[in-house]
């Protein structure tokens, strides 16, 4: 821990104190037992008071950087808008499971690899692979979102993982949407991670597109179970796209939110 401290002390030796001490935290965090979570977030935003959307920006950057996101076709948006939302989430303390994140990017067509698992203790991306979208959200790429059962369309925002299954399609992961009006109704959905063989590079090649689902993020037979393994249990989920209306309107994307809950990195 001192020595990744002090790494980031020489590669950020220019930018203002603060800004340290608001990494640190972050590095803090994703080592402690979250019986601990609570007293390292009194101790740093009292210390931080001054933290801003500099300060947000600076860190995030790094990070994206660290995890190399940028050879992965991970669009920096797409990883600002989560890790703000990871902000909220650890600062509510409704992640059980602080040390990975997951982000789908809608914004790519079905053929792109735009499933993400990034594991937070280890600064890299573990997993990059395909995952469907719900065969109304459009054909090669998404056009439209809903929440609605039975709309058989996919649902934006920020989601947790919940415990596994053995269903129809196999081993799979419930998910429960946190944003009303957008993902609250998954769970009531059914909408779940599983395999399907309609993800796969040979479905690709058949018909130009990746296969569709009823709204469930599936993924690649042969993957799907050691990704599950890795995410589950109250992970952070956020399925991306670039919604103006969302992200104007998402609670755990507020500005306001945000300058403080810094302080939880």
């Amino acid at each position: 821990m001192l020595a990744l401290f002090r790494k980031y002390v020489l590669s950020m030796k220019n930018i203002r104190y603060y800004i340290l001490i608001s990494f640190l935290t972050i590095l803090l965090l994703l080592e402690a037992k979250s019986s601990s979570i609570q007293s390292l977030e009194s101790e740093i935003i009292a210390k931080s008071g001054s933290a801003n959307t500099t300060t947000t920006e600076s860190i995030f950057k790094e990070l994206y950087k660290d995890i190399d996101a940028a050879s992965y076709d991970l669009s920096y948006e797409a990883f600002h808008y989560a890790m703000l939302g990871y902000i909220a989430m650890v600062e509510n303390k409704a992640l059980d499971n602080d040390e990975v994140i997951t982000i789908i990017d809608f914004t790519k067509d079905s053929c792109k690899k735009r499933f993400y698992t990034i594991d937070l203790s280890e600064k890299k991306i573990v997993f990059n692979t395909l995952v469907s979208h719900g065969k109304k959200s459009g054909s090669n790429v998404c056009t439209k979102f809903s929440d609605i059962p039975e709309s058989h369309q996919s649902s934006i925002g920020f989601y947790t993982t919940g415990n596994t299954y053995i269903g129809k399609h196999g081993k799979s992961l419930r998910l429960h949407g946190n944003e009303r009006g957008y993902n609250a109704n998954a769970y009531k959905r059914a909408v779940v991670i599983h395999g399907a063989d309609y993800v796969s590079d040979n479905f690709i090649k058949s018909y130009g597109r990746l296969g569709r689902s009823f709204g469930c993020p599936a993924l690649p037979m042969g993957e799907h179970k050691e990704i599950i393994r890795k995410i589950k249990g109250g992970s952070l989920i956020f399925a991306y796209y670039n919604d103006t209306e969302y992200l104007q309107n998402s609670q755990l994307l507020k500005e306001k939110d945000s300058k403080n809950l810094i302080a939880t990195l």
